[in-house]
């Protein structure tokens, strides 16, 4: 809960929220975070045209941008906001 509650109140999706709506951005924020746990060596980004939403990797980023989708947000802010978190090594 205290995650939720971290990433609910980043000032990044805040703003987000003010623009876009709440559910609209919570819905992306969610998968963002879904997925960036799942798979954490993966770069995702949050993009945006007219008043959709979508989540997208780096490989879609490039052709998505081209047809006038803009980065919004990325995953980096959970790592840098201590929600997430690269996994451990356990080669001993």
């Amino acid at each position: 809960m205290a995650t939720m509650k971290k990433l609910y109140t980043l000032p990044d999706v805040q703003e987000l929220m003010d623009y876009f709506g709440d559910m609209l951005v919570w819905d992306r924020v969610l998968e963002l975070y879904n997925r960036t746990t799942e798979s954490p060596y993966t770069s995702l980004f949050i993009i945006a045209k007219d008043h959709k939403l979508k989540v997208v990797d780096g490989r879609e980023l490039i052709l998505h941008m081209v047809d006038g989708w803009r980065c919004e947000l990325d995953n980096r802010i959970l790592f840098e906001n201590d929600i997430c978190y690269y996994p451990e090594n356990s080669e001993e």
